[in-house]
């Protein structure tokens, strides 16, 4: 989250060492809309499967046989299994570089979210129970097992 009011999220897209833009955003910059799908430990392999480099016009979801379905306020599809999903509008796109490894941070207004119904209770998401996946340099990603609150003093 980049903001909670209003709703703001925020994302680094990294140039490839192709140099070469990605098709994300891409698509992000002509059409103004996307959707974050949040990727849990059931999806990962199907997630790492999308970043295969293809050409512009192959699907991603057909590619990784990725099960999908309309989204409720923006026109790109979502992923029909995702725990979570931000149906985004692009706010702004700050190029920090333009060669490889340079990177763009994205800001996205959330329009629309989507929470399976056994991980929303009394107007808030269980994050416990997202079991969500992150990513981390290179080839990496993070799993944890446990979850953690603390009361702020």
């Amino acid at each position: 989250m980049a903001s909670c009011t209003p709703p703001v999220l925020l994302y680094t897209q990294i140039t490839p060492r192709t140099g070469l833009g990605k098709d994300t955003l891409e698509n992000l910059r002509e059409t103004g809309e996307c959707v974050v799908n949040i990727v849990n430990t059931d999806l990962m392999e199907i997630m790492n499967a999308t970043s295969a480099s293809l050409p512009r016009q192959q699907s991603e979801f057909d590619h990784a046989a990725v099960d999908y379905v309309s989204s409720h306020s923006v026109s790109p599809l979502s992923v029909a299994q995702s725990p979570v999903r931000y149906e985004c509008k692009l706010r702004d796109a700050l190029l920090i570089g333009d060669t490889a490894g340079a990177g763009t941070v994205v800001l996205l207004d959330v329009i629309s979210v989507y929470v399976r119904d056994d991980l929303y209770s009394e107007g808030i998401i269980n994050q416990s129970n997202i079991d969500s996946v992150g990513k981390m340099g290179g080839d990496g990603y993070h799993i944890s097992a446990d979850y953690i609150e603390l009361e702020r003093p």
